[in-house]
């Protein structure tokens, strides 16, 4: 369809389904926002599976931390955490208001239905871009010396035999 035959449609009210939808989206959003800060201010926060059994950072390792650092401003922090953080904050932020604007009209917003579709389409190509800057992130990590003491005091390194 495009963006004018869009506009010139009716607006479709949201059903029953569609509300409770966005309001479980909204409700964890806020949870995730709760959980954040509580991480910003030293409190308990998930492990990363992987990182603890093999001492490799996965591609999201440092997400929790830079979107914590984003809650409270500190936006160089959260770059050198994890460079999609703020991408990914831009992206909560556009739904949660785009939920939050839907369930007070009634109705589905051809916007975010558009931002929805495209998203859908490149979603792929967001994934790639995530793995390339994992395997950077990774060389780096490695060049420095910090990888491979990282995976000799893991766990599965410690277990492996002849690693002892």
């Amino acid at each position: 369809m495009r963006q004018a035959d869009l506009s010139s449609q009716p607006q479709r009210g949201l059903t029953q389904p569609d509300r409770q939808w966005r309001q479980s989206a909204l409700l964890l959003e806020g949870a995730g926002l709760l959980y954040l800060l509580n991480a910003r201010s030293g409190g308990p926060t998930l492990l990363c599976p992987l990182r603890a059994w093999t001492g490799i950072p996965c591609p999201c390792c440092g997400m929790t931390r830079s979107l914590s650092a984003l809650v409270v401003g500190d936006w160089r922090r959260s770059w050198d955490w994890h460079a999609f953080g703020m991408p990914l904050a831009v992206l909560a932020l556009a739904f949660g208001l785009g939920w939050s604007l839907e369930l007070w009209w009634g109705w589905r917003s051809p916007a975010l239905d558009r931002l929805t579709r495209l998203l859908l389409r490149l979603w792929p190509l967001g994934l790639l871009a995530l793995l390339a800057y994992h395997g950077v992130r990774l060389g780096y990590w490695w060049q420095q010396g910090w990888l491979s003491a990282w995976i000799a005091a893991s766990p599965l390194a410690h277990g492996l035999p002849g690693s002892r």
